[in-house]
């Protein structure tokens, strides 16, 4: 099979599920918009959020005897991969519609354009005006949402690998390892990175376009029970598909190999690697992530600058640090964890300014100063009321933010396999290359230790943080 070739499978594969997951994410989208505070809207964002923070190589290994038995049918695990990948890519879309700035033509305006007799004469020519409400409706939204979804089913390595599916990702990774050279691997990503430059390009026209500030008395349109329905069936099928099945077979599959595992000395090793390397990277990122404003066009520009390198995805980006660290004046630090750290933290910086931009318009800053305000208070009472407010308001989230970074970092694979040294790999690598070989008991007993730290660290972050906040109230 050729790069092209490679590289055509991964452009359809990406349109498709572009079309799909926009799609499937509008009723998503408006059904959780349209629930309200409680019990079920927890219930609800947990299901979304779940498949999310579950690692795409977890994922593929609990399937991958199924992969093995299906290798003479590709088509089969083309399909499988087609349906996790789906199902992923639906809740970042639906996160996109509810978050995005509200298109300029509110709903009522549009509303009031369908209203209009199709013989009216308003002085408009009818195709320019069709497409500029359009253009400037929920199309705007949705175009940012499908240029999304494209770059990540685009920058697809982990899955498409360990499933055996054809992608120019797989293709570029195998030849690099199998020794083609940094300038020639770089020559072969023109045609991937022009691609995604496109695809980025329409994405943030559209984001920078001009927009309306939203309105908090503007009624969302509410969904139907089939629908409703349908959204349920959705979120209890991704979540069996992508955590409960998975996270099941690991369990079964593991206990047979828990005592072959703990005498394995080198997975400690690697695990505080992946865990270093986790705490460095959401470090960096946070840091650079408070440089980084909108608040007027220098400042913008730097920020885009910043977050395209990481918008390329992971392989492109750790391909260009090879080549930055093999000149002449960077090239005695190559055999440092620096090459792998700036590779992290360069493809966190995306994700971080995007959370950031959702903060800071999904929360009005007035309760926050509010909140501050009553925690300074020389009440007591009052003062941990405030404490708590600012807590919920933004500590909690910030929390969610750095946990989601740490979990990205810790299992970043490509990065990591190509520009981290011999001394500092991380637990991720050393398992990947064993899941290529199926499941054992062992090597699933080695994953789960894997996701043990996270879990761990999570638990340890948030109790510490509440003591924290509950020390500074009374205090």
């Amino acid at each position: 099979m050729s790069f092209h070739v490679a590289l055509v499978c991964a452009l359809w594969r990406s349109g498709l599920l572009a079309v799909i997951a926009v799609g499937a994410a509008i009723p998503v989208a408006r059904w959780f918009g349209g629930t309200g505070a409680g019990t079920w809207r927890t219930l609800a964002a947990t299901l979304i959020v779940s498949p999310l923070l579950m690692p795409k190589a977890v994922i593929a290994y609990a399937y991958s005897n199924s992969v093995l038995s299906n290798i003479r049918e590709p088509w089969l695990n083309e399909g499988l991969t087609f349906i996790i990948l789906a199902m992923m890519l639906i809740p970042i879309a639906a996160g996109v519609l509810l978050f995005a700035p509200p298109p300029p033509l509110t709903l009522a305006s549009r509303h009031l354009r369908r209203m209009l007799p199709t013989d009216c004469k308003i002085g408009l020519r009818r195709l320019p005006a069709t497409w500029s409400f359009l253009l400037g409706g929920p199309l705007r939204t949705r175009t940012m949402a499908g240029a999304l979804v494209f770059l990540l089913a685009f920058q697809e390595f982990e899955m498409t690998n360990l499933f055996r599916i054809r992608s120019w990702t797989v293709w570029l990774f195998d030849a690099q390892v199998g020794g083609l050279t940094i300038a020639e691997s770089l020559r072969r990503t023109a045609l991937p990175v022009a691609v995604q430059t496109g695809v980025l390009i329409i994405g943030l026209l559209f984001l920078l376009g001009r927009h309306e500030p939203r309105s908090e008395f503007e009624a969302r349109p509410r969904c139907n029970r089939p629908t409703n329905a349908c959204v349920w069936a959705y979120l209890l099928a991704s979540t069996v598909t992508i955590c409960i099945i998975p996270l099941a077979s690991l369990i079964i599959a593991s206990r047979e190999g828990i005592y072959a595992m703990l005498s394995e000395a080198s997975i400690a090793a690697k695990l505080m690697n992946s865990i270093i390397l986790g705490i460095a990277a959401t470090i960096g990122a946070l840091a650079v992530a408070r440089l980084c404003t909108w608040t007027n066009r220098r400042r913008l520009l730097i920020t885009i600058v910043l977050c395209l390198p990481g918008l390329m995805g992971a392989l492109v980006l750790a391909l260009f640090v090879v080549a930055l660290f093999q000149m002449p004046v960077t090239a005695s630090l190559y055999d440092t964890p620096l090459p792998v750290l700036l590779a992290v933290v360069l493809l966190l910086l995306p994700v971080i300014i995007l959370l950031k931009l959702v903060l800071d318009t999904a929360k009005p800053k007035h309760d926050l100063h509010l909140a501050r305000l009553l925690g300074q208070s020389n009440h007591p009472a009052l003062k941990r009321q405030g404490h708590e407010l600012v807590w919920q308001l933004r500590g909690r989230a910030w929390w969610c933010v750095a946990l989601l970074l740490f979990l990205l970092a810790y299992f970043e694979f490509t990065a990591s396999s190509i520009l981290a040294p011999p001394s500092m790999r991380p637990a991720t690598v050393l398992l990947y290359n064993q899941m290529h070989y199926g499941q054992s008991h062992m090597l699933s007993a080695m994953v789960c230790m894997l996701l043990l730290p996270p879990i761990l660290l999570a638990v340890g972050s948030l109790l510490i943080l509440k003591l924290t906040w509950r020390a500074l109230s009374h205090g």
